[in-house]
């Protein structure tokens, strides 16, 4: 989120850009600036496009902080490509707001048959008014959460995620489990980030944007560090 203001949320990597719908509003953030959803009806959407699907391999990640409760649900969605219920959509991270246990935190892949597949955090929450750093990763052989630069759980599978033609959606479920609080920062990569990249970033997030991960014209392009809601695909070396 480099802009602070406005309905646009740019994609510094493509022509992914989001658009800030019913209400949101630009807030301070653990980078700058960031985007609050009300948990009523406010997200951000980004129109379905191809390179956005994540059939084989994957990461998403998303930097959150919980400030109340859903008014519809208490699993609201961080990022989600379509509806990501037990059969409906793709993939998403999903955080529970209510303050108890068990599955505090979930990385969720649907495959081509409609079955879920989900990597979870059963202990630790994250409604402590604090920053977090969540990455779902599917590589071809396994998925995996990892929390805060921390592993919390790998599942050896295998499946194709399903293709669907819905938008991806920041702050709700593609129109329920909407999220009460902020996102300053966000991306999805067509690709399995290896651990040091997901320890990066957490320890430091804008490694990400640097040339050995971005290409140059990208870093030349952006605007000094701020908050900012990245849609990335594949980062190439420069």
């Amino acid at each position: 989120m480099w802009e602070g203001a406005g309905s646009r949320a740019a994609d510094l990597v493509s022509d992914h850009h989001g658009v800030l719908t019913s209400g949101p509003i630009w807030q301070g953030g653990a980078f700058g600036t960031a985007i609050e959803f009300d948990g009523t009806n406010d997200h951000l959407i980004v129109s379905n496009q191809p390179d956005l699907d994540l059939v084989s391999t994957g990461t998403i990640f998303v930097w959150f902080l919980i400030t109340g409760n859903s008014a519809d649900n208490a699993f609201p969605r961080l990022i989600s490509k379509g509806n990501s219920g037990a059969t409906d959509g793709s993939y998403s991270l999903f955080v529970r707001d209510d303050g108890s246990t068990p599955n505090t935190m979930r990385a969720r892949w649907i495959d081509s048959g409609g079955t879920a597949h989900d990597a979870v955090e059963s202990t630790v929450l994250y409604t402590d008014d604090l920053w977090h750093c969540a990455v779902g990763v599917k590589g071809e052989s396994y998925i995996s959460l990892w929390m805060d630069g921390v592993l919390r759980q790998e599942v050896g599978d295998t499946f194709s995620t399903k293709i669907v033609s819905d938008a991806v959606r920041i702050g709700d479920g593609d129109g329920n489990r909407h999220l009460n609080g902020k996102i300053g920062m966000c991306g999805v990569y067509n690709r399995a980030l290896d651990p040091d990249e997901i320890v990066s970033l957490y320890a430091d997030p804008f490694a990400m944007l640097r040339p050995q991960s971005i290409s140059r014209r990208f870093v030349e392009e952006a605007p000094a560090p701020g908050g900012i809601v990245v849609l990335r695909r594949r980062m190439e070396a420069a």
